[in-house]
């Protein structure tokens, strides 16, 4: 049996056994028959399940107390935060997704050998290349600092790497 990324990761004191960890993607048992990206999500929108790595299968691991915790997109309890930083935090989730799906395209790309196929594809990835940058103008838009620093790094010539030291020292003061 394949070993779990997350089995030693440090869970909270007091949850589950040993042998419950985060779902994986393609759980399929207990879940309502979905698979892949709905199973996970699935899985992840009911608290008390986890993946038992003894079975493969989404199970209930009960807690011994009930704890507070961040979710995969927030690292605090979003119950705490406010509404501005929910959306952030959320627009920063899918300006990720939006890489992801941009590299998915490219690699997919690379080795489909039908043409009206990659044709597609290009297509398809244009529209990625548009949400990430509207996800991008609009996290821009709400921090002037890191909207400062990026205009001294994008879309100029040269060493990126030194362009990003002198429009860091200089939005910050240092």
């Amino acid at each position: 049996m394949r070993e779990h990324p997350d089995l030693f990761a440090a869970r909270p004191r007091g949850y589950g056994t040993s042998h419950c960890v985060p779902a994986e993607p393609n759980v399929t048992s207990n879940n309502g028959g979905r698979r892949g990206r709905a199973a996970r999500s699935w899985v992840l929108s009911q608290p008390k399940y986890r993946l038992d790595i003894r079975t493969a299968s989404a199970r209930k691991c009960r807690p011994h107390q009930e704890i507070t915790m961040g979710t995969e997109q927030y690292h605090e309890p979003p119950s705490e935060l406010p509404a501005e930083t929910r959306t952030f935090a959320r627009m920063c989730a899918s300006l990720s997704e939006e890489a992801e799906a941009i590299g998915w395209y490219v690699q997919r790309m690379a080795v489909e050998p039908d043409a009206e196929s990659r044709a597609i594809m290009h297509d398809s990835l244009g529209e990625e290349f548009k949400h990430f940058s509207m996800e991008l103008e609009f996290l821009l838009r709400r921090t002037p600092l890191w909207r400062e620093i990026a205009r001294g790094i994008l879309f100029t010539d040269g060493d990126i790497v030194q362009h990003g030291e002198a429009s860091e020292a200089e939005a910050t003061g240092g």
